[in-house]
């Protein structure tokens, strides 16, 4: 039910639903899971980052929780959180390239700048699904530089620009 109010746009019907689905089975990693992107989407990030961080006690090699809490603690201000959360995903798995390019901004903020070079640094090997200009597996955060045939391999490279941009910056 709280599922269809996500897709019906009623987030704090949602919420509310979602929430008590955790309440009714504490135990399940998909309930808080649900529950902590409704949340993050609301803009609550402190109880979204309680919902993740619940997920990932439960699950340690959870990824989406914790590029979840990643985003939900820097939305908090919580740097040092936030960076252990976008270490931790990467760690998991190297090609997330949404959450290496959150990690590098996060980095600079704390003043580690060759650090955040290094996060970003890696090129990321993306398969295709399709053919054409395919950036579907890279949530958003980078395009590929040109046509691919399906199951093809595009290589990805954040570059700093991504990060100077993110941060409001143009001197790229």
């Amino acid at each position: 039910m709280g599922l269809v109010r996500v897709r019906q746009g009623r987030l704090p019907e949602a919420a509310d639903i979602l929430g008590q689905a955790v309440a009714a089975r504490p135990q399940e990693a998909q309930a808080h899971l649900n529950h902590g992107k409704v949340l993050a989407a609301l803009g609550r990030h402190r109880e979204a980052a309680g919902a993740f961080s619940s997920v990932v006690a439960m699950d340690p090699r959870h990824g989406e929780a914790m590029f979840g809490q990643g985003k939900a603690l820097q939305a908090m201000g919580d740097l040092a959180g936030a960076i252990a959360a976008f270490r931790r995903c990467v760690a998991l798995n190297p090609a997330h390239v949404a959450a290496r390019l959150l990690l590098g901004p996060a980095l600079i903020a704390a003043g580690q700048l060759a650090e955040a070079i290094s996060a970003i640094e890696p090129p990321v090997v993306v398969k295709t699904r399709r053919g054409g200009y395919d950036d579907t597996e890279m949530s958003g955060q980078s395009r590929c530089a040109g046509p691919t045939q399906p199951g093809n391999r595009i290589v990805v490279v954040p570059c700093l620009c991504t990060i100077h941009d993110s941060l409001g910056r143009k001197e790229f």
